[in-house]
């Protein structure tokens, strides 16, 4: 396989990351319950508040944490099915509120992770791929 894949795969994935990484601590750096209450408002009447808020606070640790691990290459195998679910929650709102222009973005987003979990044994250059080296040794 050539080098120029390898690099192609590290930059969708460290890329998809910041994506996510960035979109978690924007949430928190505007304030979490500003957020909460944003997306309990946008939903009310449409979706029961009991699953709204649990997921509006939950949403942007796991994005953190996902974009994080993502951009890092660190249990990447794990990670993006993860991620490919956040994307069909945010996507179910998108649809549900509707803002096509959401959902437009949520699946391209979702393309993106599918071409990484398919073509995953291509991820040369993260941590994943320095750990699996240093076992086999």
């Amino acid at each position: 396989m050539g080098n120029s894949r390898r690099v192609a795969y590290l930059l969708l994935r460290v890329t998809v990351g910041v994506l996510f990484m960035f979109t978690g601590l924007g949430t928190l750096t505007r304030g979490l319950a500003a957020h909460v209450a944003g997306m309990a408002d946008r939903f009310a009447g449409t979706l029961p508040s009991f699953y709204v808020v649990p997921f509006a606070y939950a949403l942007p640790f796991i994005e953190t944490a996902v974009g994080l691990l993502l951009a890092i290459g660190l249990f990447t195998r794990r990670v993006l099915p993860l991620a490919g679910l956040v994307m069909v929650a945010v996507t179910y709102g998108a649809v549900m509120e509707p803002d096509t222009g959401a959902a437009t973005y949520s699946l391209l987003v979702a393309l993106a992770l599918f071409f990484l979990l398919w073509h995953v044994d291509e991820d040369a250059y993260s941590l994943d791929a320095r750990r699996n080296d240093h076992e086999s040794r």
